[in-house]
């Protein structure tokens, strides 16, 4: 990969952000199962690709605070609005992960463009990027807010594509998500899994083009 030829698109949730302080808040408001956690994660997913291709559109937070109550409720835990609603605030509040900062600085001082593309609405994306203090670091920042659509629409890829007025090959998309992954390749993207614990490659998925542990070995390798 050619440093100036490339533009590196980077999810932002979980690939950048350190969403401990949310799943902590989360785990505690949902009597204490990391389990349940996982699953508010998963339906959030779900019902965010159920508006994309069935309903109207409605904000990643406003969907959020839907699947949290219908967690909650399948459960029998009682909830309160204001307390969910104060819970989730806390997405805007994630540190970066340790590798993110150093690498994107040098695959920056190495010439790539460096974008963000994330299913967070705009107010919430430009809050998270302030509080981890990415927003210097990343030329642009785009949220699917401004399509109407969720990755791993095709639409919301080729959107992005066209505001960097790029082809797909010239986009990389890297993110700590198969699903996004394999979104952006179906969409013509180079691709880029970032392996982080926990996560795993689907394997009906077209391969990605390059798979990595850390951010830190993705500079080593392209700078």
């Amino acid at each position: 990969m050619e440093p100036g030829s490339q533009v590196l698109i980077f999810d932002i949730n979980e690939t950048c952000l350190d969403l401990s302080p949310l799943k902590r808040g989360l785990q505690q408001l949902l009597g204490g199962s990391s389990d349940l956690v996982d699953l508010w994660f998963r339906n959030l997913l779900h019902y965010s690709v159920v508006q994309s291709v069935a309903g109207p559109w409605h904000s990643f937070g406003e969907i959020g605070l839907s699947v949290l109550q219908l967690v909650a409720e399948s459960k029998g835990i009682p909830i309160d609005q204001d307390q969910a609603q104060t819970t989730l605030s806390l997405l805007r509040k994630s540190p970066p992960h340790a590798d993110v900062i150093p690498a994107l600085q040098r695959l920056g001082n190495a010439g790539y463009r460096l974008v963000a593309l994330t299913n967070s609405g705009r107010e919430t994306l430009d809050a998270q990027l302030a509080f981890s203090t990415l927003n210097q670091y990343f030329d642009r920042a785009y949220s699917v807010e401004e399509v109407g659509k969720y990755k791993p629409a095709k639409e919301v890829y080729h959107w992005a594509l066209s505001q960097e007025n790029i082809l797909p090959h010239q986009g990389c998309m890297v993110a700590a998500h198969a699903w996004d992954v394999v979104g952006a390749k179906w969409a013509g993207l180079q691709t880029l899994f970032l392996k982080r614990p926990g996560v795993a490659w689907y394997t009906l998925g077209p391969p990605p083009d390059y798979v990595f542990e850390d951010l830190g070995k993705v500079a080593d390798e392209f700078c």
